[in-house]
């Protein structure tokens, strides 16, 4: 999905996952459910934190949704309310919602151990970063396609697909500067202009014209 600002996980297959079972076999999914599975499962310091960085970090999840009937899954509900990861945000009739405390940025720079945050939008990210010997990954917490677009001061850079799923982009070894990603959307133009030109069209088809009556002098001469 384009719009991952706040990732939303579905939190109904985590049990499944944990029990060693397979839910489907798209990459993106699997690892989203195996990141949340692996984030209520690992072992939490006595501060708070997870031991080790968690993968959880490389997804941007920022809340876990659980949906059906809360008694028919009391115990993962428990679960999610005892992680000091998680802060409960609503629970009704239809399911629940938690937050993820210090939830990871969306667009990352990384040569595979220092990472660098992007500031993000809904859609784009930019930063700027300095040039560096290694080469690097920009990595968005995204399924990969052709729509994505990064720019480096300007030039295009090679996009290039990160554990089976994510869209990525090669930073050259040595390169710095102005990192822009963005959507590539030729028809966005198009299609916003249609969408104007409907909107003033019903505006104007709302207004209540009035008819002017004919008097009988103008009807008879």
């Amino acid at each position: 999905s384009v719009i991952q600002h706040a990732t939303i996980a579905d939190a109904r297959g985590v049990d499944t996952v944990s029990a060693g079972e397979t839910v489907d076999a798209d990459p993106a999914s699997a690892a989203l459910r195996e990141t949340v599975a692996g984030m209520l499962s690992r072992d939490v310091a006595a501060d708070g934190e997870q031991d080790g960085a968690g993968p959880a970090a490389h997804l941007a999840v920022a809340y876990l949704v659980v949906q059906g009937d809360p008694a028919e899954q009391a115990e993962l509900i428990r679960t999610l309310d005892s992680s000091p990861q998680l802060e409960k945000v609503t629970e009704g009739t239809r399911g629940g919602m938690w937050r993820v405390i210090d939830s990871a940025p969306r667009a990352v720079v990384t040569d595979g151990t220092d990472v660098t945050a992007l500031s993000s939008t809904v859609v784009e990210a930019a930063g700027e970063i300095p040039a560096q010997d290694a080469e690097r990954t920009v990595v968005l917490a995204e399924r990969a396609d052709s729509g994505w677009r990064a720019t480096l001061d300007g030039t295009e850079l090679e996009p290039v697909e990160v554990d089976g799923w994510a869209q990525g982009f090669h930073v050259p070894a040595g390169a710095g500067g102005e990192v822009d990603v963005h959507r590539h959307q030729p028809l966005r133009l198009l299609w916003q202009l249609l969408l104007y030109s409907a909107t003033g069209l019903t505006a104007l088809l709302s207004i209540p014209w009035r008819v002017r009556s004919r008097t009988v002098e103008e009807m008879y001469g």
